[in-house]
């Protein structure tokens, strides 16, 4: 199977929220065909309501993902990861890409498992992909070509924004962008909270507090401002905001986000290490 983007077919072995939100965007930006996609998933009430909405090819089990597909994402939970790549290894080729989408699932790990036979890249994904505004950090060896990378970097790209870091990095891009929006859906939690406690109505707290957070990440993004300095143009003398974040300071906001942050990347070099 020598590379060519024209044929080249996508495997997923899982089809959860993740692998869902990938293949709908793909086909959104017209990638590839749907019949170029192939996928399997043991719930297969949920690969029956994928192959509905989406025209892709579902198949009857990991084996015939790897004979079908050569970029191949397993979008499966770190758990089964060995169970998977014991059924699969003997079926690789040199020309086959895996593509790791877990919490610490290495490529040295999936390298070992497959005997070093395939090419092999790590990457993470966040939740947001499903609104095509995911962050995905990616990682690739170095058995991939320019052409497979780049083919690689648009299929990511369809659905949120991409950053190439190393490999020893991605237990910390997993804490700071692969668990964090959790820390940001409780953030608004807490502000529509406080909002309903002042008389506001739930639905309003809530859309009030996303779209602040949705703005500020815009603003930020956009205008290339150090955080600080935008927090400072909301700071007038004497007036409400700097009454908050003094607030805010003395209750340790700062050290309780980055202790969240070094804790989630604890876990994250844990997990890496029990499957080294």
């Amino acid at each position: 199977m020598s590379f060519d983007i024209s044929k080249q077919s996508i495997g997923f072995i899982g089809t959860g929220n993740i692998a869902s939100a990938m293949i709908h965007a793909i086909l959104k930006r017209k990638l590839i065909e749907p019949e170029q996609i192939f996928a399997f998933d043991t719930d297969k009430s949920k690969m029956s309501e994928l192959k509905a909405k989406t025209g892709i090819t579902v198949l009857g089990d990991n084996r015939c993902v790897v004979e079908k597909a050569t970029m191949i994402f397993l979008t499966i939970k770190p758990n089964i990861y060995v169970a998977v790549l014991d059924e699969i290894s003997h079926l690789l080729s040199k020309d086959h890409i895996l593509i790791s989408v877990a919490a610490g699932i290495t490529t040295e790990f999936i390298k070992d498992k497959t005997q070093s036979i395939c090419k092999v890249v790590r990457t993470m994904p966040n939740i947001a992909c499903l609104v095509e505004e995911g962050m995905t950090a990616i990682s690739t060896n170095h058995g991939l070509g320019e052409k497979e990378i780049n083919h690689l970097k648009s299929i990511l790209t369809a659905f949120g924004k991409i950053e190439e870091v190393n490999e020893e990095l991605m237990d910390f891009v997993t804490a700071i962008s692969g668990s964090s929006p959790a820390f940001i859906f409780m953030l608004i939690e807490a502000m529509a909270d406080s909002g309903v406690m002042m008389g506001i109505t739930r639905n309003q707290a809530y859309r009030f507090a996303a779209q602040t957070i949705l703005g500020s990440a815009k603003l930020l993004m956009d205008s290339g401002k150090h955080p600080g300095e935008l927090k400072d143009m909301v700071c007038t003398p004497k007036g409400t905001t700097i009454h908050g974040i003094y607030s805010l300071e003395l209750n340790g906001f700062r050290g309780m986000i980055m202790d969240a942050i070094s804790a989630t990347a604890m876990r994250a070099l844990e997990i890496s290490n029990e499957n080294s």
